[in-house]
């Protein structure tokens, strides 16, 4: 699933891409490949040119843009809390275990001096 959201991310970021760069020409874009200021994006897109769509268009990705770079980060994000019922019931283990016993004096070698 994480491979998945990491494709769609990818797409998501390349589309957003191209978007932006088929802004109007006042703002530097590539516009002029899909018409410019009328023509052939007046035909397909209506009297009002390619501006609204692609201005609709840039919203919408960037919010998808926002929402996939949060859930990547969710999803991609080691689990670092434990919850606290977990942890008491380790601390709580860890009380019951029997201590080691050390032994009061040094033991002398066997089979020495």
């Amino acid at each position: 699933m994480t491979y998945a959201i990491i494709v769609i991310y990818a797409i998501i970021c390349l589309f957003l891409i191209g978007i932006i760069l088929i802004q109007q020409r006042t703002r530097g874009g590539l516009s002029s490949v899909l018409g410019g200021g009328g023509g052939a994006a007046e035909t397909i897109f209506g009297s009002s040119g390619i501006a609204p769509v692609v201005t609709k268009a840039t919203a919408v990705l960037g919010g998808l843009f926002v929402i996939f770079s949060f859930v990547m980060i969710f999803i991609t994000s080691p689990r670092r809390y434990i919850p606290f019922e977990k942890k008491q019931k380790e601390l709580q283990k860890q009380l019951q275990a029997p201590i080691p016993q050390v032994p009061a004096e040094p033991q002398p070698p066997e089979g020495g001096k």
